[in-house]
């Protein structure tokens, strides 16, 4: 069994639910849309949205996205909208 086999497994075991206030990998406005993180994903989690790196599969936190990004754009906590659609400063 390979790697990514082992990831796919481990992830089916992890229920997803909405987790939208949670903190995750999302990219900021300086993504100048360069795919990298998309290729280097090992897991596959990493969707491309309207131009843009979406994470829409739950995370193994390994940050190869974050590490490979030349823009230095891919970032972890709260995505802003979502805080202010929430009421949060």
């Amino acid at each position: 069994m390979g790697i990514a086999s082992i990831f796919k497994w481990l992830v089916k075991k992890e229920k997803w639910s909405d987790r939208s206030r949670e903190p995750r990998f999302y990219a900021l406005e300086t993504c100048d849309g360069c795919r990298l993180c998309y290729d280097e994903c090992p897991t596959g989690h990493i969707k491309w949205i309207n131009d843009r790196p979406e994470w829409e599969k739950p995370c193994l936190m390994c940050a190869s996205c974050a590490n490979i990004c030349p823009s230095g754009a891919i970032t972890y906590g709260v995505p802003p909208e979502v805080k202010k659609t929430k009421g949060e400063a």
